[in-house]
């Protein structure tokens, strides 16, 4: 297989970019001082790839790019990537699989970057006179082309920085926000994409806020039991901050004593003639209580899923859900939801080892892992404490498995309607207040720990692959804690706590699942 490799710019450490090319069969080094020279339509090799002279592949680079290469016949191929300081000290960037949303929102393919050179050939021209801008510029216009995108989940490519000490920005200090937000609006010209793109909150991150098709009618579902002050917030919130106003709410009542409730329902239905009230009242299931609510009286054309331990932050946050829910590609879109002290309680669920929440408790002004909890991006699984979905597809799928009566069967659903062939989304613009489990408690005692890891174990046998791999993740990043850290430390505490759980499941007829029960407890701190 013929290979050419573009090397971009001067350099005083061309040496050490020539090294760690040396070894390739087949390989033809193209020297590129001025990006508007390249000619691609003048080079005969079957694969391009690119790096900054100065840079250079890792030591495996060779056999990882080979090997994928020949394995699949891919359009482009990108793998993670590094960038190593003044101290000799990597900074890893371990990036997910295709995410549609996230290479929209920002260009996390970056280095190593492999094209097949006959779509290269069909690009009339180049505009951008920056290298990374240009990289994403290649990417957007032969996005709409590709059939195939692999990610090589290992570090191909080292990039260099005299900085003694190196963070995110580091990885787009040189990219051009204005002429990336230009290329963004081409892109969706291009493609009759109907957006307005702005700028997000980190430099090198964008939105496309989708333009939202007529008014539908959106039917938002609240199970609840009791609770009046936590339901009084909830849906007065809706009703005094949504900016989109086609909705109707459906409160759930899984069994309602108190007086205050009942007398609170009739004032709110009285307050506002889009709220109403139906009585379900059955030993608590989650699933049974939102799938009669769809079935039995939604009218809406989307569904809004909400836990009645939320609060609205965000007036536009039904919109911000819909320009995704309208979308035919798109399954379940979730929400970003903050702790009564702002920070992260969901930012998309991560699946492998556990099921997590991405971020969990980190504080909503700091970055997060390459500003993820800040872009919209894709997830196989987000939290039902609030999620949109098409009310067609929720009765395609068969709606929620009514076998899971209290934990995943958010995690269930997703998972099923990903393996349709849809993409699910996380959006950031979406924000509420989230209580977690006030109404009904945490997870926190040896019965409710046992039954949530039990139901678990179900969601995972009804989508294995899944479970075994998060392709919205990396293999490199622990998948026993949510703060997308590397190294085996946490990985050694989640298999402790994957351990503990089998046993006390084991002996629980012993007597021993409340020491069983302590131990996870402590584990997940």
């Amino acid at each position: 297989m013929n290979i050419c490799a573009i090397i971009v710019g001067d350099s005083e450490n061309s040496t050490r970019t020539m090294a760690s090319l040396s070894g390739f069969d087949n390989l033809t080094a193209f020297p590129c001082r001025d990006l508007a020279q390249i000619d691609f339509k003048s080079i005969d090799s079957e694969y391009i790839f690119f790096i900054k002279n100065g840079d250079a592949l890792s030591d495996y680079a060779k056999q990882c790019l080979l090997f994928n290469l020949a394995l699949k016949d891919s359009d482009i191929l990108y793998s993670d990537e590094a960038i190593i300081d003044n101290n000799n000290k990597k900074f890893n960037f371990y990036k997910p699989d295709y995410s549609p949303e996230l290479i929209l929102s920002m260009n996390y393919f970056r280095n190593l970057l492999c094209i097949k050179t006959s779509l290269l050939k069909e690009i009339k021209t180049i505009d951008s006179v920056c290298y990374e801008n240009f990289l994403y510029e290649l990417v957007l216009k032969i996005l709409p082309k590709c059939k195939t995108i692999t990610h090589i989940d290992e570090v191909l490519y080292h990039g260099y920085s005299p900085k003694n000490k190196v963070s995110y920005e580091d990885f787009y200090t040189d990219f051009d926000q204005v002429a990336g937000r230009k290329l963004l609006e081409n892109y969706c010209q291009d493609n009759a994409i109907e957006v307005q793109v702005l700028d997000a909150r980190y430099h090198g991150t964008y939105r496309l806020k989708y333009v939202i098709q007529g008014e539908p009618l959106i039917s938002i579902v609240i199970p609840f039991k009791d609770m009046p002050e936590l339901l009084d917030a909830c849906i007065t919130s809706i009703l005094e901050k949504s900016t989109y106003k086609n909705f109707e709410i459906i409160g759930i009542d899984n069994g309602s004593k108190k007086e205050t409730t009942l007398k609170l329902m009739q004032a709110l239905k009285q307050k506002d003639l889009r709220v109403q009230f139906h009585s379900l009242d059955i030993p608590f299931n989650y699933s049974v209580l939102n799938n009669e609510a769809v079935n039995q009286f939604a009218k809406g054309e989307h569904i809004i899923f909400l836990n009645n331990d939320t609060e609205v932050i965000k007036p536009e946050w039904i919109e911000a859900m819909l320009e995704h829910s309208q979308r035919p590609q798109v399954g379940v879109v979730g929400a970003k939801l903050l702790y009564p002290d702002h920070s992260i309680q969901h930012c998309g669920m991560i699946l492998g080892g556990l099921v997590l929440h991405a971020h969990r408790q980190l504080p909503d002004n700091q970055p997060g892992y390459f500003y993820f909890p800040h872009v919209v991006r894709n997830y196989h699984a987000v939290t039902f404490a609030c999620t949109m979905m098409k009310t067609a597809l929720f009765k395609e799928v068969g709606g929620l498995n009514e076998t899971l009566k209290i934990a995943c069967n958010d995690v269930d659903i997703c998972a099923r309607v990903s393996e349709l062939g849809y993409y699910n989304v996380y959006t950031p613009y979406a924000v509420l207040y989230h209580y977690e489990s006030k109404s009904r408690g945490m997870d926190d005692t040896p019965e409710k720990i046992m039954l949530a890891d039990w139901e678990r174990d179900i969601a995972a046998k009804c989508t294995p692959a899944l479970f075994l791999r998060d392709s919205f993740y990396n293999k490199h990043l622990t998948r026993y804690d949510d703060d997308f850290s590397e190294g085996i430390r946490e990985d050694i505490k989640g298999f402790a706590l994957l351990f503990f759980q089998r046993l006390r499941r084991r002996y629980r007829e012993l007597g021993f699942s409340g020491v069983g029960a302590l131990i996870v407890k402590r584990l997940r701190k």
